[in-house]
């Protein structure tokens, strides 16, 4: 591969993240205008919650929202597979809150 290659391999590459980068950040904008929030917060959202999270988005199939889990893991420096004495198994009552309620409406008991 010439320098000339290279050089466009690399600027390819780069603006594919940014791209990527910024679909990232607006999808975060949108969650955070529905109220949700504290995945930065360990006693809010654990790093066994994000993977479980993670697990459920990947059968939804929106790789924004999946990077956006994959981030938030790697903020904690954490895997996206469980250790051996992990349980993910979230119940489906606390996934689908998590998913679709706003901390107002927690608040609220809606």
């Amino acid at each position: 591969m010439t320098d000339t290659n290279e050089g466009r391999e690399a600027a390819m590459d780069d603006d594919a993240v940014d791209k990527f980068a910024r679909l990232m950040k607006e999808k975060m904008a949108l969650s955070r205008a529905k109220g949700r929030h504290g995945w930065a917060d360990p006693e809010q959202c654990s790093p066994n919650f994000l993977r479980a999270l993670l697990y459920e988005h990947i059968y939804k199939g929106d790789p924004i929202d999946v990077a956006n889990l994959c981030m938030m893991l790697g903020h904690y420096d954490e895997p996206t597979t469980p250790r051996p004495e992990d349980d993910l198994r979230l119940p489906r009552a606390d996934l689908d809150a998590a998913l679709q309620s706003t901390p107002a409406q927690k608040e609220q008991g809606e």
